[in-house]
């Protein structure tokens, strides 16, 4: 549910920028710097969500373990 209101943020805060780039024409190194700032940001997102279901897998795998484990003893 948080992913899914920073997704949303996100592509607000992209909507804003583009519409400012596009309105008023930034010069070239400050476009550019603020390209790189969202992209910087989407990528970090994109990495923390898989980072997380990575986390969530594992920690399931060990709980199915050791319910494994206790079942067997």
């Amino acid at each position: 549910m948080q992913s899914d209101l920073q997704r949303k943020k996100l592509h607000f805060y992209v909507l804003q920028l583009i519409d400012f780039i596009v309105f008023f024409k930034l010069p070239g190194l400050i476009e550019k710097l603020l390209f790189f700032f969202v992209t910087g940001r989407i990528v970090c997102i994109f990495l923390e969500s898989k980072f997380l279901k990575i986390q969530m897998r594992k920690k399931r795998y060990d709980n199915s373990k050791k319910q494994h484990l206790d079942y067997r003893s």
